[in-house]
């Protein structure tokens, strides 16, 4: 691994996200985790700004380490994550993070999923001149429920239509907000990132739709650390074709359509499906397999 040392390279890194491990592990989040460990490790100067969703006084803003790594967490709630409410500008949270970007003083800051803080942060930091970058891993820059996904089960493909879905957004305190603002702010936040980075070409395709010039998408898959199967065997299954899915039982992953396909598989005893995870549809999808007839583990 390159490291830069006290070279003329070394940046000094806010890598800011709305959760943070260990108290929220998903992929996103695991991926901003990876991604700031690698780059401490290289030499260059790394900190964390991140939500946190716990039970502490709202807005109360803590420090503490995790993986040698410095984490400055601003405790919300669920309104402040929920897309019925406006969880796009936090003005609490942005103070904090300006007074962190001038004590800090970095030289890029590096976005994950921002929704929750505040979108505005971007505004922040470019103002002062910072490099700013975001990773992208779900539609959220241009869909409230970051899925694409109408009520009906239906794809959005028309991403001005956001009102169809829901016409308000609200505050918390029943003060409602055309959604067409919270599509005008975002875009205007999005427009000062100076590079997105996607894990797909699809996912960076579907920004481009959504306006975002497409010369300043990168598409960067995401890596995998070979080293920790390196000792796994691969039992084999005697002609059967295996599939897996690991991840996040919900509706926008569409494991109850691969389960929905099982019963028109001419050859069933030559296949077999692998689903890990939880997920608000864990129980659901354990019935639909009973009522197949299979197993379940």
């Amino acid at each position: 691994m390159k490291s830069v040392k006290d070279g003329p390279d070394k940046k000094r890194i806010i890598i800011c996200t709305n959760v943070y491990l260990p108290k929220f592990i998903g992929g996103a989040e695991l991926i901003a985790h990876y991604h700031a460990k690698i780059l401490k490790q290289q030499g260059h100067d790394v900190i964390i700004f991140a939500g946190d969703p716990g039970e502490s006084k709202r807005y109360l803003l803590s420090q503490d380490t995790y993986d040698a790594l410095t984490i400055h967490r601003v405790c919300l709630s669920h309104k402040d994550y929920s897309s019925d409410f406006i969880n796009f500008s936090h003005k609490k949270v942005e103070r904090y993070f300006k007074a962190i970007l001038e004590r800090f003083l970095p030289d890029v800051v590096h976005f994950h999923n921002i929704i929750g803080v505040s979108v505005g942060l971007i505004h922040i930091a470019k103002s002062k001149g910072i490099k700013t970058i975001l990773t992208v891993h779900d539609h959220w820059g241009f869909c409230y429920k970051n899925t694409i996904i109408k009520r009906d089960g239906e794809i959005c493909r028309d991403y001005a239509l956001c009102n169809e879905c829901m016409p308000f957004i609200y505050d918390g305190d029943n003060k409602g907000m055309p959604i067409r603002m919270r599509k005008d702010f975002i875009e205007m936040q999005l427009r000062e990132v100076d590079a997105f980075i996607s894990p797909s070409r699809y996912l960076a395709e579907t920004y481009i739709r959504a306006g975002i010039p497409k010369e300043k998408f990168r598409v960067i898959w995401y890596g995998i650390d070979v080293r920790k199967f390196s000792n796994v065997s691969k039992t084999a299954m005697n002609g059967c074709v295996r599939f897996s899915f690991i991840g996040y039982f919900g509706q926008h992953k569409g494991i109850h359509t691969l389960l929905s396909a099982l019963p028109f598989l001419d050859d069933k005893d030559h296949f077999r499906i692998n689903l890990v995870g939880d997920g608000e549809l864990m129980d659901s999808c354990t019935q639909q397999v009973k009522v197949m007839g299979k197993k379940v583990w």
